[in-house]
């Protein structure tokens, strides 16, 4: 996996699948199916996430 990114550096490309760090009730990972910002804000099919820190992108799938 690459070194995560901090949101303040850099935000992925829209509708990019990501794996996000979130720091609402203690930090913990998590993953967005299609990334997009809103006014400035994360916004995901899952919700909106108000407390991602960090991102990166979701590593290649393995091959045989």
């Amino acid at each position: 996996m690459t070194d995560w990114i901090k949101c303040s550096e850099r935000l992925p490309d829209d509708c990019k699948k990501v794996i996000v760090w979130v720091s609402r009730f203690g930090y913990y990972p998590d993953y967005i199916d299609c990334a997009h910002r809103q006014d400035g804000k994360w916004n995901a099919h899952e919700g909106n996430y108000q407390s991602i820190t960090h991102w990166q992108p979701m590593p290649e799938a393995p091959t045989q």
